[in-house]
């Protein structure tokens, strides 16, 4: 087993799909999650479907099933969507049998957003008050309020510890300055993490997280378009775990060129809000960075050679993220 800071790939893929084994060599992918290990102490950013069960199976600090969770430092969302969400209230309803942490764990995740003047005809279809859509404590509140059949029964009969009083959700607070591109979101003993807002269209705020940690950096990219402030993030990091969506898969949806003016503007919407597979490995040179590994990849099935079109763009390494894997955070 690894020691030293390292990140662990909890899950790979992007969107809601889980993707079974399957031909030309596909491989199983779960919902987006990763942990950072620093220590004796882990860090998940996002939770996406079967995060709980494949940190389960990685056990990076050896501690068994029922002591997998003892470690958790913090979780970190980088949006709220449900893909990278849904698998936060298993981990807290799995605390009783793997060993919940004795004092409550911080989430830290988007803040609430005001919806702009194009948008607010969609306040009274989604019942939002004030125009403004919530954040990462209302998430999390609403959560405990809706399993609150389960708490309960396990607080009466087995003298639990409520949903609520196990975790501690902050909104992270945006910088005031718009022109300050990257703000610090958390310290402690093991790691200092700085977040920059990044493009993922009109699911606002979207982050992306760098740890600083006494051994190297990881910066996350989250779900994003090409973004100059990820990469003022990520100068220098050592290792850039970055989001793609096939170049392929996303031309091959629209067929062949020239495309109508409708369909160029999908396909612009999409490498607005992702990042081609073909221009990561331009990101990454432009950050600095020493090995670059792709995440979020969509399709789930697409091939190794989908995912590589983009590497002869970056001199340094250049990895396909698969479930499970662990890659060390080494400083140079």
């Amino acid at each position: 087993m690894l020691s030293g800071a390292r990140i662990v790939l909890l899950g790979t893929a992007g969107g809601s799909i889980t993707w079974a084994p399957g031909v030309n060599g596909a491989v199983a992918r779960f919902g987006i999650s990763t942990a950072i290990v620093v220590g004796d102490r882990i860090y998940i950013v996002d939770m996406g479907a079967g995060s709980t069960r494949q940190l389960t199976l990685a056990d990076p600090l050896a501690r068994g099933a029922g002591a997998v969770l003892a470690n958790l430092g913090a979780f970190f969302i980088t949006h709220l969507h449900s893909d990278h969400t849904v698998d936060l209230a298993n981990y807290v309803l799995c605390a009783g049998n793997q060993g919940w942490p004795r004092d409550p764990v911080p989430i830290y995740g988007p803040w609430p957003r005001q919806l702009r003047e194009d948008e607010v005809y969609a306040a009274e279809r989604l019942h939002i008050q004030n125009h403004a859509i919530p954040g990462t404590q209302h998430l999390v509140a609403h959560l405990a309020q809706g399993f609150i059949a389960d708490t309960a029964d396990r607080v009466i009969g087995a003298g639990s510890i409520p949903f609520e009083d196990l975790v501690r959700a902050h909104d992270i607070t945006p910088p005031a300055n718009p022109a300050q591109h990257t703000f610090r979101v958390f310290e402690d003993d093991r790691v200092r993490i700085t977040a920059t807002i990044v493009h993922h269209g009109t699911m606002a705020p979207a982050l992306g997280y760098r740890f600083d940690t006494d051994e190297g950096t990881a910066v996350l990219s989250g779900d994003t378009g090409p973004c100059d402030d990820l990469v003022e993030l990520a100068d220098g990091a050592d290792v850039l775990v970055h989001e793609a969506i096939s170049h392929r898969f996303a031309i091959a949806t629209y067929g062949e060129p020239p495309y109508t003016p409708q369909q160029q503007a999908k396909l612009d919407h999409v490498f607005a809000k992702h990042t081609s597979s073909a221009v990561v490995g331009e990101i990454a040179a432009q950050a600095g960075v020493r090995k670059v590994v792709l995440n979020h990849l969509v399709p789930g099935n697409a091939s190794d050679a989908d995912w590589l079109v983009g590497a002869s763009a970056f001199e340094g390494e250049f990895v396909v993220g698969r479930d499970l894997m662990t890659i060390p955070i080494r400083g140079k």
